[in-house]
């Protein structure tokens, strides 16, 4: 077996398990359950947002399909934040990694250099044992095993040093904008247009001027998500919408 297939499979062993270990760290202990959402339900969120309006049905069903997915995609992106660890945290492990991989990458580079003759020395030990016992391996096709996984890795230090440069711009405990609301704003900034309702976050100043019809509505379906990505109130939730770009673009 290649070194790329045994990276390849142990990656995709690993990633479940990795993934039930995060959902318990931030999402509720039902996981990523989904969104459910029916027409009763939607059309009662849309009489506190909206009262009075008459909708159809299918126009019911198409936002409803719409604003599910949207919200599935949210809690999906928020189990998987990266912010949801502390920035400081997070920046060791880049820097362990980083370690890891370069000096991984040097060793196998020996394969085919000079620079380091314990290094020679290992990887051809590693591949007498390989050799001797698998008789259709051959040193020509270990060092070719040893070249593909040194590439690998250096593509994977690509990816390493991008994400670090993302962590650079990042404040001290996330980003001031949490990316995962995004898709939120999305899908109610579409039903909005779809139902008619005003894409206004600003109201009567002399009541709750974040009272209005959209932010209730996008305060309402924030209460089919985990408790850890509702808004705390009105203002919060209307303060999230004007950060997202899919605000942004809509106005």
């Amino acid at each position: 077996m290649s070194m790329s297939r045994y990276i390849s499979m142990y990656a995709e062993a690993s990633v479940p398990d990795q993934k039930r270990r995060r959902c318990e760290d931030y999402l509720p202990r039902e996981g990523f359950a989904e969104v459910e959402l029916t027409s009763d339900r939607f059309r009662v969120i849309l009489n506190d947002a909206m009262p009075g309006g008459d909708w159809p049905d299918d126009i019911i069903d198409t936002v409803i399909n719409e604003v599910t997915h949207h919200l599935a995609q949210a809690i999906g992106q928020f189990g998987w934040s990266p912010f949801n660890t502390r920035r400081r945290d997070l920046h060791k492990r880049l820097e362990l990694l980083r370690g890891s991989l370069e000096t991984a990458a040097d060793i196998l580079a020996s394969s085919g250099d000079l620079r380091e003759k314990i290094d020679i020395d290992l990887l051809g030990f590693m591949t007498n044992v390989a050799v001797e016992a698998d008789p259709g391996l051959t040193s020509a096709l270990m060092n070719r095993k040893y070249a593909s996984a040194h590439a690998q890795i250096k593509h994977i230090l690509m990816h390493l040093e991008a994400a670090a440069a993302v962590l650079e711009k990042t404040s001290a405990d996330g980003p001031a904008r949490a990316t995962w609301y995004d898709p939120i704003v999305e899908g109610a900034v579409a039903a909005a247009q779809s139902l008619a309702i005003p894409l206004t976050i600003g109201g009567d100043r002399s009541r709750d001027p974040y009272d209005t019809s959209f932010v209730r509505l996008v305060k309402r379906l924030e209460s089919f998500l985990p408790s850890q990505m509702q808004s705390a109130s009105l203002a919060a939730c209307a303060k999230r919408i004007e950060r997202s770009p899919a605000w942004c673009s809509a106005r």
